[in-house]
């Protein structure tokens, strides 16, 4: 055989073994923006990665994505209220809520293994 042929196909298989090896840790790598976060939990324990990445596999970790985005939803009743004395009660709120993830990732399940 030509040591030339054997060069290029050396370089190919490099190529293919270095693309493969992209490619599955491409899969593993999990990303959260700065207004998310990443629940990780199964062996090793539970995390929580605020805007950051994490490797995750699959066998042994599974990950959740949360949003820490401010939500608000209004709380006003479909119909008119009356107090039993006959009272109309006018009443319009707006509730805004953030999670907090730092205390309560011990509440986590656990995965099985």
């Amino acid at each position: 055989m030509d040591p030339l042929i054997l060069l290029v196909a050396g370089v190919v298989a490099i190529v293919i073994v270095v693309f493969v090896v992209l490619q599955i840790v491409g899969r593993l790598l999990r990303k959260v923006g700065p207004n998310q976060a990443l629940i990780v939990y199964g062996a090793g324990g539970t995390r929580v990665i605020t805007g950051g990445s994490h490797f995750v596999v699959p066998l042994y970790q599974r990950a959740q994505d949360f949003s820490l985005e401010l939500m608000s939803f209004d709380v006003a009743p479909s119909q008119d209220l009356y107090t039993t004395q006959g009272w109309r009660l006018m009443s319009r709120q707006l509730r805004r809520s953030r999670c907090d993830l730092t205390k309560r990732a011990s509440r986590l399940p656990r995965s099985s293994s």
